[in-house]
């Protein structure tokens, strides 16, 4: 497959240090996403972008896909995953689906 992929970020140039946990989810949470647009969206492009703002991960992956149709559900293990995880990181997991699919999480950093 052909995707061409766009990566940006804002704030993340400020020293700080996440929990291992926090890093790993996040970190799993992105690797789903981006496995299930490679797998299911038909997309030609994906944008990408990890913004550190009032103490606050936000993270939003968006494909130019078919968005959800047919047989395809956001009940698959794979959104409940993301979900799960975000939400025992005490954060937020959003779905939207239209012309394409935006993910978006928001994970506190917590002192």
């Amino acid at each position: 497959k052909n995707i061409t992929v766009k990566f940006e970020s804002t704030g993340m140039d400020e020293a700080i240090t996440l929990p291992v946990l926090v890093k790993q989810n996040v970190y799993l949470i992105f690797k789903e996403a981006v496995n299930n647009i490679y797998k299911y969206a038909d997309a030609t492009a994906v944008v990408i972008r990890l913004t550190l703002k009032d103490k606050q991960i936000h993270l939003e992956v968006e494909d130019n896909g078919g968005g959800f149709t047919g047989g395809v559900t956001m009940g698959g293990n794979g959104m409940k995953n993301m979900r799960m995880r975000a939400e025992s990181l005490g954060g937020k997991f959003d779905v939207k689906s239209g012309q394409g699919v935006t993910i978006r999480i928001v994970i506190p950093i917590r002192d």
